[in-house]
């Protein structure tokens, strides 16, 4: 039996996930590499004011998405695929989603309308068209969001490289008329429309690539099946929730205590971070197959990998950040003169970070194909709130400074946690590589604060 799994079962598994690999990795990066560049254009394009009303738009949308919805993706993958194999189609699992999130919909809809007032004056626009944008906007995200799913589903990656693509490019696009002046006057409110209009079309268009038994016909399920799904997601919303306030906590202190200027610049030099890190999610992407492979085969490679691989991502995530930090300067300055440059230290020590960003990605895999889900996500509530911590007590004294702080400690304290589970599950050593990761961030954040 065994000699028949690893002769004829482990090669055409690895076949395909080395193929899918393969795709979600050039599209991704293809992807993040369009959106750093388009990201420095829209730094020149927009003034400081325009990018804090762009990024609290942006805020209250994936408020909405991601305590709403986004927590409920994974049960497409976890029982889609149960319906696959006994019938070859989706569409069953597919209407039990929609029947769990429809009534949170027509809430978020509702709660938009109802404060309305509330959410403009927040963004900091008078343009009262922008509720209907924000309500299409949402409703475009979530139907995007669960085609996404079903294509993973289905393991057509391309399909989802093809769509992140395309939203790359359409931004690209309008900051492209933008610059050039071919559609009018730059402003944020009109960026985001166009933004929105991106998202039709590109849902036009993917609904040609569409087939129907993932769909349809729409089926009223039976009850058991709705609280079997959601029982399986619940726990998810902690750690959608967790992630949330790790990337948009800031945002709502810096609205809260500090200026717009101050609130356009880190949420620029955030972007730009952010893009860089969204590098890491190719190492899980990379390694989850080839973990879970190893598992299944028993290789050696897999104690290599927990043995070697932190060490080294550490060192050549190191070796490349400091490069980064010496050359970034004259380059942004080159680009937007002195406009971000009171940013330029909180933006260092965000990029302080990555090496703890890139370690978790190397841990996440290897907890995912141990069934430490749950644990994953423990570790994003205990992260956030670390940042929501530092954020409440110190951004009204010390300002933009401390947001950055408080993502360096939630990104290190989950690097840890992370370490210490699998230092637990497989009885490795990593004391010394989280210490020296640790003493490297102190020094960095002293160096850098004494700049301040």
């Amino acid at each position: 039996m065994i000699p028949f799994i690893s002769n004829s079962i482990l090669p055409l598994f690895k076949k395909k996930v080395v193929k899918n690999a393969i795709a979600l990795y050039t599209g991704r990066s293809v992807n993040l590499v369009i959106g750093l560049l388009s990201t420095l254009f829209y730094g020149v394009i927009f003034l400081k004011k325009d990018i804090a009303v762009i990024s609290l738009f942006e805020m209250v949308v994936n408020l909405f998405l991601s305590f709403g919805f986004s927590w409920s993706t994974m049960s497409l993958t976890r029982f889609g695929k149960e319906e696959l194999k006994k019938s070859n189609s989706l569409n069953y699992t597919s209407s039990i989603r929609i029947g769990i999130i429809a009534p949170l919909l027509l809430i978020s809809i509702l709660t938009i309308f109802i404060f309305s007032d509330n959410f403009l004056a927040y963004v900091a626009t008078k343009d009262l068209t922008m509720i209907i944008y924000m309500i299409i906007n949402l409703i475009l995200l979530v139907i995007h969001e669960h085609i996404i799913y079903i294509f993973t589903t289905v393991e057509k990656h391309i399909m989802n490289v093809f769509y992140y693509l395309g939203q790359s490019l359409g931004k690209v696009g309008i900051l492209g008329a933008f610059y050039y002046g071919t559609i009018g006057d730059v402003s944020a409110e009109l960026y985001l429309k166009m933004n929105v209009g991106v998202l039709l079309i590109l849902l036009i268009i993917r609904i040609f690539f569409m087939e129907y038994r993932y769909f349809f016909p729409f089926i009223i399920g039976k009850k058991d099946d709705y609280i079997k799904q959601f029982k399986y997601v619940l726990p998810q919303i902690y750690g959608f929730c967790g992630l949330y306030l790790i990337n948009w906590v800031d945002v709502y202190f810096i609205r809260k205590y500090c200026s717009f200027d101050d609130l356009g610049s880190y949420q620029f030099m955030y972007s730009i971070f952010l893009k860089m890190s969204s590098f890491a999610i190719i190492i899980n992407t990379i390694f989850f197959p080839k973990v879970m492979d190893w598992k299944i085969s028993g290789s050696e490679n897999f104690k290599k990998y927990l043995k070697n691989a932190p060490l080294l991502m550490f060192l050549a995530i190191l070796v490349s950040i400091t490069a980064f930090i010496f050359i970034y300067p004259p380059l942004f300055s080159k680009f937007f003169q002195d406009k971000f440059k009171n940013a330029y230290t909180t933006f260092n020590i965000l990029i302080l970070s990555l090496p703890f960003i890139f370690g978790s990605y190397l841990y996440v895999p290897v907890l995912n194909s141990y069934d430490r889900v749950k644990y994953i996500q423990l570790t994003n509530v205990i992260s956030a709130s670390c940042n929501v911590l530092v954020d409440y007590y110190f951004i009204k004294k010390f300002g933009i400074i401390s947001a950055a702080f408080g993502t360096l400690l939630a990104y290190m304290c989950k690097y840890i946690m992370l370490s210490v589970a699998v230092q637990k599950m497989f009885k490795v050593n990593y004391m010394y590589v989280n210490v020296l990761s640790v003493v490297t961030a102190v020094c960095g954040i002293i160096y850098f604060t004494q700049i301040f």
